[in-house]
């Protein structure tokens, strides 16, 4: 976490001048998709040209490769092994079989998958249908060329753990090579294992002469069956054309659809109309298109690297990308979910009316692109085909537990500074009437002391992983203390390790410069540890596993260490594919587990490097041989996996069948859900906007929601502050405070990355502040039991906590509206219009139309307005008093009002 710290220098000096205000049973041969290539599909094997017989051979003779590949596949994109006991590990070897039917096709083919999924072929509009329980409107259709593959030029900037990813081309004219016309030859249903697949043969062919090299024997293999979901694979092959490197997938869609999903996304809640939307796990960024920051900090960092990466993030930047989305048409379909199992590169394209892009870069002669089509079921007894869709989606990615049992009843509050500073500031806040549950001390292991042109200090963590014992001497009796006092205590990981021998001395011993008084005359001193964190820079753990392997660290070929300049400090990462590595990291996280720790933010797993050294242009070398592109996006999910092994080993070593230890993390991908407990959604910046303000919290609550992310939480107050540019404000953070009390079971503050010239407001800095504080940890107290229900559910079925309007009123076409997107409902029962405006005092309120009451209750003052359904009320919205309802009549709604009142 943490901004980019070589830009600080510019940001201050911006911030002292401006100020802001604020699947043989049967056999075809006829043209499966409509095709330019203008080929008769419907003469007998007789008459079939030697050039078709010769591209038949061409794609059996790639069976062994393709077995090889799906085998690879199988190891790293399933989610549920026992889901895919069932597939074969590659059906190639079932093409000799396939006989070319005499008869010419009928107009319309049909295949049945199950008693429920048809697999519909409309000759005469070249269209193929996806039939749910023989519904009129289908499920997904693809029709015309949906299959493309490209040559383009692929341009990668990375620097400092950051990558973006982009192909250059404005349209594809650009591209090098255009493979872009889908010619099919065979079509046939396969019976096996009990499961019906269709099975599609076809080649690529270019719409322009002058790609000849499409001719080259472009093919690929399609398939769909179903095995609970309803699943496909396209197997592409290059034969003797290894130049192509982009996959595209063409499915319809309608100008009215909206479009959710696309993972924990900050920005855009409906992606309807956007395009060029990456699936790549990458830091978000800060600034991320505010004006004027944006711009400066992209100025710094990347060096002399050519493109230089968007340090700043963009829109669509994110920690938890997911290639996943849903649609939701109320004239054209049912709702629906397209999901990719890949790990590769991805771009969705949504600018379309009429269809939908999506597009994969691949390393290899044959690539396999796989995913599944989530149905709706009608006979579902939830009649919502949103909660049934992600119901079907974390059947496959795996669904999140109920956190531990201190995160959910409590506050958490960071603190640092050393023992007696934690201990005086916990009984001021008690004695306040914060409900605490627990400290979080990132800085456990020490500070670093790094400057900038002598002007800029950076406070950063120490990542070394042990003690520091000037800051905690007793640091095992103090665990050991706040534990007997019923406080837990929370740290910080990550899988960098700094190389302390290349600290300066005067940074290790905390040495301020000559004029550090003068340039913090203006703000508080108090606020600046200089010269108090000191001692203890061991370097203990970066020297003992560099001694494990020599590829414990990530590397370059012949052995280049790989390092990250974090700002006045290098950092290596650890390679995780090396098991020597991996184990000697668990075990360091385990000695804290074992001295009573009872969890920690695991940060990053966004960083690993696929671009090649800058200056000796050396190529990445990970330990298992992994191709860098493949794997990058999986290393949020080992590091992730690494974490939770550490409490199931400690849970079962004490023979605790229940574990009270837990990790939060920003980073993941599909699949993320079965391992990590807690996610928190980044380093927001403290200011109002939907770019990397507060409103981006509430965006990623419901953009995770609706890709089966249920439980995410935000830093109270944001995370990067930057001097007087960008800075707390009182309203800011008690609008903060009041809408975590609402979201996930998770009220967690940070007292953020500003200890440069000026303090940062916290929640305890005046009694204003500290009483919202005490007061809404007590709401989110008293709230408990409702999250554990949601929780509970949240497992056995998918469906979140923090939930859109329209998810729980999918008849309410008001709902969608763009207006009212960022209200939201906790559960079924609380409706929340969150203030995220500044100097706003009251609200409007869209009340949801509903059968069950025209009326609904205001939580906080027990007023009801009557009638108020499918209205827009303004309400009163002072601090303290957010606008909540419920519906008169609710039980629980009733239940918890007079508790929350009496506060």
């Amino acid at each position: 976490m943490g901004l980019y710290p070589q830009l600080l220098f510019f940001l201050v000096l911006l911030g002292v001048f401006y100020h802001p205000l604020s699947s043989s049973s049967s056999s075809y041969n006829h043209s499966f998709f409509t095709s330019a290539s203008n080929v008769n599909v419907n003469e007998s094997k007789e008459d079939e040209s030697s050039e078709q017989q010769t591209q038949k051979q061409r794609l059996l003779s790639q069976q062994q490769k393709h077995a090889v590949v799906s085998l690879w596949k199988t190891v790293n994109y399933a989610f549920d092994k026992k889901k895919n006991e069932k597939r074969r590990s590659s059906s190639l070897p079932q093409i000799s079989s396939i006989l070319l039917n005499e008869e010419k096709s009928t107009s319309t083919s049909t295949f049945e998958l199950d008693s429920n999924v048809t697999i519909e072929y409309i000759e005469s509009t070249g269209t193929i249908n996806v039939l749910i329980e023989d519904e009129e409107i289908p499920h997904t259709s693809f029709s015309g060329n949906f299959l493309k593959a490209y040559e383009k030029t692929r341009v990668i900037a990375e620097s400092s753990g950051s990558q973006d990813l982009y192909t250059e081309e404005k349209g594809r004219e650009d591209a090098i090579q255009s493979c872009d016309v889908t010619s099919i030859s065979d079509v046939t249903l396969l019976d096996e294992d009990d499961n019906n697949i269709v099975q599609v043969i076809g080649s690529l062919a270019s719409s322009s002469e002058s790609d000849s090299d499409c001719s080259d024997g472009v093919t690929f293999l399609m398939q769909l069956w179903v095995n609970e979901t309803i699943q496909f694979d396209i197997t592409f092959t290059n034969n003797e054309n290894d130049s192509l490197n982009i996959m595209e997938l063409v499915i319809d869609s309608t100008a009215d659809e909206k479009i959710y999903g696309l993972g924990m996304q900050l920005t855009h809640l409906n992606f309807k109309g956007l395009s060029c939307v990456p699936i790549w796990v990458t830091e978000p960024g800060n600034g991320r298109g505010i004006p004027v920051f944006t711009e400066i900090i992209n100025l710094g960092g990347g060096g002399d690297a050519d493109p230089k990466p968007k340090l700043s993030g963009t829109e669509f930047t994110t920690s938890f990308p997911m290639p996943y989305f849903m649609t939701v048409s109320p004239s054209e379909k049912p709702v629906r979910g397209f999901l990719l199992n890949n790990q590769e590169f991805v771009k969705f394209h949504f600018d379309e009316d009429d269809f939908s892009k999506i597009e994969m870069w691949y390393e290899y002669g044959t690539s396999v692109m796989s995913g599944h089509l989530f149905k709706t079921k009608t006979n579902n007894s939830s009649n919502n085909e949103i909660k049934d869709i992600i119901t079907e989606l974390t059947s496959v990615t795996g669904r999140m537990k109920p956190v531990v049992d201190f995160m959910n009843e409590g506050a958490v509050m960071r603190m640092h500074g050393g023992s007696q500073k934690i201990y005086d500031r916990i009984e001021a806040v008690q004695n306040a009437g914060v409900n605490l549950s627990a400290v979080w001390i990132e800085d456990w292991a020490g500070e670093l002391e790094t400057w900038l042109s002598g002007l800029i200090m950076l406070n950063r963590l120490l990542w070394n992983w042990n003690p520091n014992r000037n800051l905690y001497p007793d640091w095992e009796d103090f665990v050991q203390t706040l534990n007997d006092q019923g406080i837990k205590v929370l740290i910080y990981f990550n899988p960098y390790f700094v190389n302390m021998n290349n600290i300066p001395q005067e940074a290790q011993d905390g040495v301020c410069p000559e004029n550090y008084q003068e340039k913090v005359q203006r703000c508080d001193p108090e606020c600046i540890d200089c010269g108090n964190t000191g001692t203890n820079y061991d370097t203990l753990h970066y020297d003992q596993i560099s001694q494990l392997d020599s590829n414990a660290f990530l590397h370059y070929k012949d052995d280049e260490l790989y390092q990250v300049d974090y700002g006045g400090f290098d950092a290596s990462l650890l390679d995780l594919t090396n098991p020597d590595a991996w184990n000697y990291m668990k075990d360091l996280m385990k000695e804290q587990v074992d001295l009573g720790v009872a969890g920690w933010m695991a940060d990053f797993g966004e960083g690993l490097p696929i671009k090649n050294n800058q200056d000796t242009k050396k190529p990445v070398e990970i330990y298992s041989g992994v191709n860098a592109l493949l794997y990058h996006n999986q290393y949020a999910k080992d590091w992730a996996q690494l974490n939770l092994e550490v409490i199931e080993e400690t849970s079962s070593s004490t023979n605790n069948t229940e574990t009270n230890v837990t990790f939060f993390s920003r980073s993941g991908y599909t699949g993320s859900q079965s391992i990590v407990p807690m996610f928190w959604l980044g380093d927001q910046l403290p200011t109002w906007d939907r770019k990397d303000g507060l409103k981006t919290v509430m965006n990623g609550y419901l953009a995770s929601a609706l890709s089966g992310i249920p439980i995410v939480h935000s830093d109270i107050g944001g995370f990067t502050a930057i001097v007087r540019l960008f800075a707390r404000s009182e309203q800011l953070l008690i609008r903060w405070i009041e809408l975590e009390a609402f979201t996930s079971p998770a009220f967690r503050t940070h007292e953020s990355n500003s200890r440069l010239w000026c303090s940062t407001l916290q929640v305890d800095s005046n009694e204003n502040l500290l009483q919202m504080f005490a007061k809404f940890s007590q709401v989110y107290a008293i709230l408990a039991p409702y999250r554990t229900s949601l929780m509970e559910e949240a497992y056995e079925t998918g469906v979140p906590l923090v939930r859109p309007l329209f998810m729980e009123f999918p008849d309410d076409e008001k709902t969608h509206c763009s207006t009212f997107d960022l209200q939201f409902m906790l559960g079924s029962e609380f409706l929340v219009a969150p203030v995220l405006d500044n100097f706003k005092k009251k609200q409007d309120v869209y009340f949801p139309s509903t059968t069950l009451t025209d009326n609904w209750v205001h939580l906080f003052t027990g007023e009801t307005y009557k009638g108020v359904a499918g209205q827009v009320v303004t309400v009163d919205a002072e601090l303290g008093t957010p606008p909540v309802f419920y519906m008169e009549g609710s039980s629980i709604g009733e239940y918890y009002a007079p508790l929350i009142q009496a506060l």
